[in-house]
């Protein structure tokens, strides 16, 4: 025969002494306990798992997304145009001008600092719901989504542009403050683009801006590169 306890068949008139009540009791405890530990081992490796992925979508320097995060994010902008057609999603491709001259002039720690600064002024002059992406070395990406006239686009960019050329930073090694200005192209994301037919837009209205002076904003629309101040005025 078992040496196991057999639960009282009638209600124990002394259930507080009873030593099958107290039995039940402590392993409804100790499961409750387990379950705690179980749950709380889940969240922290939830949270491992998130800040492991933050980590691979982030660029560590800016605290922009990176590439990744621009591949991982651009389905989903592209989906909300979709639903929302009275709504466009608008690219702004970001080119600091004469970059590599921070870095010789007053050495990459100083390179750093333009960069992180360029990216908090950014995110500054955007929605919460618009995103930044570091595209690589001193070119950024910005997607601003959900806009309903191709004018806001062009006030945004222009207000970035403006803010960014009002940058006043100390290099790491003293001196005189060094002034930042950056070269911006926008486009419109349009029937068939892919996320690199829309960049290549972009892009290409951006290089326009260097082409005619750096410092300012122009825009790719039809076929056409055009400057944004004679569309804003």
């Amino acid at each position: 025969m078992s040496g196991r306890r057999k639960l009282c068949k009638e209600p124990c008139p002394d259930a507080g002494r009873c030593p099958h009540v107290r039995e039940q009791k402590d392993r409804v405890l100790t499961l409750t306990r387990q379950l705690h530990e179980f749950r709380n081992k889940l969240l922290v490796e939830e949270g491992r798992r998130e800040n492991v992925e933050q980590m691979l979508l982030t660029d560590p320097l800016t605290g922009a997304f990176n590439r990744n995060g621009l591949q991982k994010k651009f389905p989903e902008e592209c989906s909300k145009t979709e639903r929302f057609k009275s709504k466009k999603l608008f690219m702004l491709f970001l080119d600091i001008d004469n970059f590599k001259k921070f870095n010789s002039d007053f050495g990459e720690e100083t390179g750093d600092k333009v960069l992180v600064e360029v990216v908090k002024t950014i995110e500054a002059g955007i929605r919460g719901y618009d995103s930044v992406y570091r595209q690589g070395g001193e070119e950024f990406i910005v997607l601003l989504s959900e806009l309903k006239s191709l004018k806001t686009a062009c006030q945004t960019a222009e207000r970035i542009r403006k803010k960014i050329e009002g940058l006043a930073i100390m290099p790491h090694t003293g001196g005189q403050v060094v002034h930042v200005t950056i070269s911006i192209g926008i486009a419109r994301l349009g029937s068939g683009d892919s996320l690199d037919t829309l960049i290549d837009k972009a892009n290409r209205a951006e290089l326009e801006a260097k082409r005619k002076g750096k410092n300012r904003t122009y825009l790719y629309l039809g076929g056409e590169v055009l400057a944004v101040e004679n569309i804003i005025r």
